[in-house]
């Protein structure tokens, strides 16, 4: 890493299993994960701005990389950032990446951090993220059918921004775009309900690995307009093509548009009550916890490649029970990447101390620690 966020200079080799980078806050131990999330997504998994992450008064960033994959075969990744020119490049085997659908999915990622908690807690576009991220990482076509279908948003909005404005007739105008955004907007709706059938399994299992088989957790997908569970494909496209058409009033009011993907619903649930609405604060955690070790799961069988998991301060949020858990159960994972101001988090787990190697985080700088140097 050179000059990404108040890391000067830094590199660092990594353990095939556990690495915990110890240090007091704001020392760089959430860059370091941040960094490896844009070797992994081309982008950090909790800002925005790629401008942001550059250090203060240098020009740009560059973060770089070694992956072996599960059959052995090497990828150097590079990520560049220049805030004159505000662009971003990427390169993979020292040869450019134009589009981003072309690596999201082949190193893929799993983030547990404390900005997540949004997903049970926040708004339903927290909710969707976490879904399209998930899919998009096992499915190339969702991902570019994602990205159209944001473009058909922006354009479509700009219409209704300008009808509005100048109160010209905008419905033929609107009419092409409404056909594109109803075949690209179903495709998504199908696949995002049939990840909810393929996920509901894995977070079950999770949940009662973490906190027994007492509570049933549930994830159910909830389009912007009714459609029973046996809906085709054909049908779907008839109720989003009349439920754009009840809006239309509606969305030249308001400039934006009304129906589809974008304004779908995730319901999480636990014996069939709503999250939001009657969980406990503990029971938030253990079914954030419960969605990450499932996403895990979901993404090692469809990529046919084991994910990283990074773990970000995650136990300072935890009692020692779910801590102890949490790390016990991370075991079945692949290789981790964990933060923490306690430098004895090691002994919470159950697998051997040397399988984890240890590095200390101090103002910007990562250096190797045996234990005499974190304990």
């Amino acid at each position: 890493m050179k000059n990404f966020r108040n890391h000067r200079e830094s590199s660092f080799s990594c353990s095939e299993k556990g690495n915990i980078f110890v240090g007091n806050n704001g020392a760089g131990k959430t860059n370091i994960l941040e960094a490896v999330s844009y070797l992994c997504l081309t982008k950090s998994f909790f800002a925005a701005n790629d401008g942001a992450a550059v250090l203060i008064g240098e020009p740009g960033f560059f973060v770089s990389g070694e992956f072996e994959s599960d059959y052995g075969t090497e990828f150097h990744a590079a990520v560049e950032f220049s805030n004159t020119e505000v662009k971003k490049k990427y390169n993979l085997n020292k040869q450019p990446i134009d589009q981003s659908s072309s690596v999201i999915g082949k190193f893929p990622l799993v983030v547990l951090a404390p900005e997540q908690n949004r997903i049970t807690l926040g708004t339903p576009q927290d909710r969707r993220r976490f879904a399209d991220l998930a899919i998009s990482q096992t499915s190339r076509v969702y991902l570019e059918d994602l990205m159209e279908y944001r473009r058909i948003i922006r354009q479509r909005n700009r219409l209704l921004t300008g009808g509005r404005e100048h109160g010209s007739a905008i419905r033929s105008s609107l009419e092409p775009w409404n056909e594109s955004l109803i075949k690209t907007g179903s495709a998504l709706i199908e696949k995002r309900m049939d990840f909810c059938k393929e996920f509901s399994f894995s977070i079950r299992r999770a949940f009662e690995d973490l906190a027994g088989p007492a509570e049933i957790p549930e994830i159910k997908y909830r389009p912007s307009f009714d459609e029973d569970e046996g809906t085709t494909s054909a049908e779907r496209k008839e109720l989003f093509a009349e439920k754009l058409e009840r809006k239309f009033v509606d969305e030249c009011r308001t400039g934006f548009s009304l129906v589809g993907p974008h304004r779908d619903e995730y319901v999480f649930s636990i014996n069939g009550l709503d999250l939001r609405t009657y969980a406990s604060q503990g029971q938030h955690k253990t079914f954030l916890i419960a969605l990450k070790l499932a996403e895990f799961q979901f993404l090692q069988e469809r990529c046919r490649e084991t994910p990283l998991f990074l773990m970000d301060d995650v136990l300072s949020e935890l009692d020692p029970s779910r801590s102890k858990k949490l790390l016990s159960l991370t075991e079945k994972t692949g290789q981790i990447f964990l933060t923490t101001t306690e430098s004895s988090v090691v002994s919470r787990v159950s697998f051997p101390e040397t399988q984890w190697k240890k590095h200390r985080v101090v103002q910007g700088t990562v250096k190797d620690a045996g234990d005499s140097e974190t304990d």
